[in-house]
């Protein structure tokens, strides 16, 4: 009987050290190998959370019908007449509302001036390319009948209106109203009566393109009114098969642990309410030896639906993973999940022909749990929210474009959120940390030796003065962010910078068999922060050679990377082979 005590009390003895030692060990600076099964869990939820929002991205792609701005600039000073007379005022006729505000700082430089009839067709000009610049295509100045004797010059303003808005199906001939499934209402930022701008126009076509399956054009047609409009939406017509999209991928993202095979899919209903909707699952798994201790899996829900110039979305995550890690006395089965949601508001308050402003804001709830040997690790139970807002400008150019984001998030107490840990001279750490992030891409288009070559430069930084856990860290190493690498092993820690580069050439002569590309990939990382103090080093680059091509419904990205900068202990491949086949229906 007491020897039966002895070894169940041996048995707990064990166990409460495994525990002890992980719990310690996770208030020590995050390795960028895991060593014990808290490392591990957290490393692996962290790194399944991250291929999920990357993969999330494929199925809502963004839609811009930006385009480089084609007006060509008036001169602005007047030419010199014989006939001309001084012009001491000017007067806007029919300016409702003093709509067109700009007039009056475009005319200011001409008042007490001398002014003939070339000199007045110029300032038309002026007027009419700064309405088209704005979007009123359909309003104009013109110049009344008038005496300038006195020294007044009148402008009579034509406000272009919209008559009527129709819907019809493309190529319909007769021009009948589209009575097939779905409404435009919600996502054109119009009615009749409006001043026609076609800037809204362009909100409305971007809102229900969002769906790929959607395919719409407009066209602008003359009202039975003067200066009113008719605003004709064209729509393809397509079956309802056509709005449900699967797609499924098969790539060796995974680890060397878990087993390379990640299998990956998505299933999509466009327009499910008929408002331009978007409801969507997907979901990633390996594949190798999937059992309960060798998994890393994860399940996204998510819909959005367009208003205007606002974007409303809410998305739920599922991540778990297990993991049975070999230490030098036994083994530990460990396992964790997290489940997060996310409510985002978008809205694009300024766009003109080349460039719109976007800004953003975001609730964010994740609970987690750890596990080891089946045992909760209660003091690992995360319960955190998180708050966060940005702004993005995007610009296109003839041969250019760019695209920046910047955006601040912190956490908070809200919907039940935990407290934070309670900071002492050994422990700084928080949950609910004050992060700043930054984006930049950058594409352009030269043709060296007549040959095509598009340039990307994407650029990422996360910047906080507070000491984190994994899940709010920056992370490289691997295809998502440094390539080169086998990902097995990373860089963590709370600040980072990134730079991703490719230079991409199309090969014509296997266009008859479909879309092929070329790509060289040039990446550069480096972390810092108080987590980095224990890593074997801080920076990080390497550089790919792929192709990467589309046939029928199916992609294919074919790459060999390898490291070019990486510190002398960290453990990576020489040569790492990617390999990624997708299909979408």
């Amino acid at each position: 009987m007491k020897c039966k005590m002895n070894i169940k009390k041996r048995k707990f003895l064990v166990n409460f050290a495994f525990v002890v030692a992980s719990l310690l060990a996770c208030k020590n600076s995050y390795s960028q190998v895991p060593t014990t099964s808290l490392e591990a869990i957290e490393f692996g939820i962290h790194e399944q959370e991250d291929r999920a929002k990357e993969f999330q991205k494929k199925i809502e792609p963004q839609v811009d019908i930006l385009k480089p701005q084609e007006i060509k600039p008036v001169p602005l000073e007047l030419p010199k007449e014989d006939q001309c007379y001084k012009i001491n005022k000017i007067n806007f006729i029919d300016n409702q509302n003093d709509l067109f505000f700009w007039f009056e700082s475009y005319v200011k430089p001409y008042l007490s001036t001398c002014i003939g009839v070339e000199g007045i067709q110029q300032i038309v000009n002026v007027l009419n390319n700064s309405l088209i610049e704005k979007g009123y295509i359909t309003s104009r100045v013109a110049v009344p009948e008038q005496n300038l004797t006195d020294g007044v010059l009148d402008f009579k303003v034509m406000i272009g209106k919209i008559a009527a808005i129709r819907m019809v199906e493309q190529g319909d001939l007769t021009r009948s109203e589209d009575t097939n499934w779905g409404i435009w209402q919600n996502a054109f930022p119009i009615k009749s009566g409006d001043v026609l701008n076609i800037r809204d126009i362009e909100q409305g076509v971007e809102q229900m393109k969002r769906l790929p399956s959607q395919k719409v054009t407009t066209k602008i047609e003359p009202g039975e009114n003067p200066n009113f409009s008719i605003v004709i939406i064209e729509r393809e017509k397509i079956k309802f098969t056509s709005r449900i999209r699967f797609g499924t991928t098969v790539d060796n993202s995974g680890s060397k642990s878990l087993g390379r095979t990640q299998l990956s899919s998505f299933l999509a209903f466009d327009n499910l309410l008929g408002i331009s909707d978007l409801l969507s699952a997907s979901s990633m798994s390996n594949v190798e030896n999937l059992t309960q201790y060798n998994m890393s899996q994860s399940l996204t829900l998510s819909y959005s639906i367009p208003f205007y110039y606002h974007l409303f979305s809410v998305s739920n995550s599922y991540n778990r993973f297990g993991q049975t890690l070999k230490l030098t006395t036994a083994n530990e089965l460990s396992r964790g999940n997290s489940n997060k949601t996310d409510y985002r508001w978008d809205y694009t308050p300024f766009r003109s022909a080349s460039a719109k402003i976007g800004i953003y804001s975001l609730l964010s709830i994740r609970r987690a749990e750890s596990f080891i040997s089946d045992r909760e690790i209660i003091t690992q139970r995360r319960k955190t929210t998180n708050i966060e807002v940005g702004a993005s400008v995007k610009k296109m150019y003839s041969r250019s474009n760019f695209t920046t984001q910047v955006a601040y998030r912190e956490g908070t107490g809200w919907f039940g959120a935990e407290s934070d840990f309670q900071k002492t001279e050994s422990n700084q750490m928080t949950i609910r940390p004050k992060i700043f992030t930054a984006q930049f891409n950058f594409n352009y288009l030269f043709t060296p030796w007549e040959k095509k070559i598009q340039f990307s430069s994407n650029h990422r930084l996360q910047y906080t003065k507070d000491k984190t856990t994994a899940t709010d860290q920056f992370s490289i190493g691997g295809r998502n962010t440094v390539r080169g690498f086998d990902g097995d092993v990373i860089l963590l820690s709370e600040n980072g910078y990134l730079v991703r580069n490719d230079f991409t050439m199309p090969l014509g002569f296997l266009s008859h068999l479909g879309n092929y590309n070329t790509y060289l990939a040039l990446d550069y990382g480096y972390v810092w922060g108080p987590n980095s103090n224990e890593l074997v080093g801080r920076n990080l680059g390497g550089t790919a050679l792929g192709l990467q091509g589309q046939f029928s419904i199916f992609q294919f990205d074919i790459a060999l990377a390898t490291p070019i900068l990486k510190p002398k202990d960290f453990k990576s491949n020489t040569w790492n082979l990617y390999l990624s086949l997708s299909g979408n229906i």
